[in-house]
């Protein structure tokens, strides 16, 4: 029960503004049971809203791996785009994106994801668009930061060996004319 009014508390603590306290509180609560989706689900909302995004990324999959029907039914489709992502389902989670980018397009936790998924395609220039559109909106995100530095890093050492590779070829062609 002791669980249950924490989440209490720390409801109250959000409609005051005190999130740290409500954090807390939902914390709290997840250590004496660790198996409360709402409380995970509550923190998720929490850490999303004052722009704790990977805080809010991880309670969310938490939520997800605790119990994938929870996050099929409902009504937050963050949840159904993370069920979507794990079960492989990589196109009906883009789809599921654009309708949230639709009606919340300075989200950037929903370009972030975005830009997840089309890195799992391999759609690497869509990918880096996406994660370019998260920093835009919160320039101090810390994953599609790391995320862009090491496609950009893939990409120029991906480049510098098919320029060897070239160079390669050029001068074994040369070396056999001579």
């Amino acid at each position: 029960m002791e669980h249950l009014i924490l989440v209490e508390k720390a409801n109250q603590y959000c409609e005051e503004n005190q999130f740290d306290k409500a954090i807390n509180c939902y914390e709290k609560a997840i250590l004496i049971k660790s198996d409360y989706i709402e409380a995970y689900y509550h923190l998720a909302n929490l850490h999303h809203q004052i722009g704790n995004l990977d805080k809010a990324v991880r309670n969310f999959k938490k939520i997800v791996a605790l119990n994938p029907d929870y996050s099929k039914n409902h009504s937050n489709k963050i949840l159904l785009v993370i069920y979507f992502f794990l079960q492989g389902d990589i196109n009906s989670a883009l789809e599921t994106l654009k309708i949230l980018i639709d009606s919340n397009p300075c989200d950037a936790l929903l370009f972030n994801m975005m830009g997840g998924c089309y890195l799992s395609l391999r759609q690497i220039d869509m990918a880096i668009q996406s994660y370019d559109k998260a920093l835009e909106i919160n320039p101090d995100y810390a994953i599609p930061k790391h995320m862009i530095n090491s496609l950009k890093e893939t990409q120029q050492r991906s480049l510098q060996k098919s320029t060897l590779k070239i160079f390669l070829m050029i001068t074994q062609k040369d070396s056999m004319i001579h």
